[in-house]
Formats: C-alpha cells, sequence, structure tokens
C-alpha cells in the first residue's frame, strides 16, 4: 500500500528507500512484488467498479480506507499502467544480476508514467533527421 502511495504521488525516492528498507529487513523482492500486484488490482478494481465489497472481501478493515483513497485518487488508466509495469518487472526476477533491480526499475517507471523525456532537447520532437 506504501509504494503504491508514492508511485501515484510521484514520490520515487519515498517509495525506493521504503522498498529497500522492506528488502534489508527480510522481505522477499518476490513477495514485495507480489503482494504490490495484488493491492494494485484490488485499487483498480475498486476504481472501476466504485465499491470495495465486490473485489476485496479479505481486505481487512484497517486497509479499506487506504485502498478507497488510492481508488479516488488515480486515474484507471494509470493504475492499469502501473499493473503492467510491476507484472512484466515480477517476470525478470530470475534473470536479474541484482535482486532488486527489477523492483526498484518498476518503482521508478510507476513513478514517472506520462513524465516528458527529460533527455530530450527541449523543442526537439525526437525524431532523427
Amino acid at each position: 500500500a506504501i509504494i503504491v502511495e508514492h508511485c501515484l504521488r510521484r514520490q520515487t525516492a519515498e517509495a525506493l528507500a521504503f522498498a529497500n528498507r522492506l528488502a534489508e529487513e527480510g522481505v522477499a523482492i518476490p513477495v514485495l512484488m507480489q503482494d504490490t500486484i495484488a493491492w494494485l488490482r484490488n485499487v483498480l478494481l475498486t476504481k472501476v467498479s466504485g465499491r470495495l465489497d465486490l473485489v476485496a472481501q479479505t481486505t481487512v478493515g484497517e486497509l479499506q480506507e487506504p485502498v478507497l483513497a488510492q481508488a479516488a485518487e488515480a486515474a484507471v488508466s494509470q493504475l492499469c499502467s502501473m499493473l503492467d509495469i510491476f507484472l512484466n518487472r515480477r517476470q525478470r526476477l530470475a534473470d536479474s544480476p541484482l535482486p532488486q533491480l527489477p523492483l526498484e526499475l518498476a518503482i521508478i517507471e510507476a513513478c514517472t508514467i506520462d513524465e516528458p523525456l527529460e533527455d530530450s532537447p527541449a523543442g526537439s520532437s525526437g525524431a532523427v533527421s
């Protein structure tokens, strides 16, 4: 929930710091990514249905408020993009030379959805002449 909250608010440094702290405390990266994917699914389904009870019967009381708040805050397209990012990066866990790299890349991508590329010169269309 906290990683998703940071990503929705485009707080990349905070999301990375939180994820790295969890990893240092012994949380397995695949478990963390799976939990993030499941959370995003609940937020997305709550967003499109308008009802938490239809999609998250197992969500306990204290977690219902953050799901509803994030569903209200996010756009459907943003949540779909975030889910795609975390799903794609999770598939690359086994091939990564650094265990945390796919998670870190997923967080960076999720925090920068729809941002313009900073490396492009101002006024450039990105086309090669």
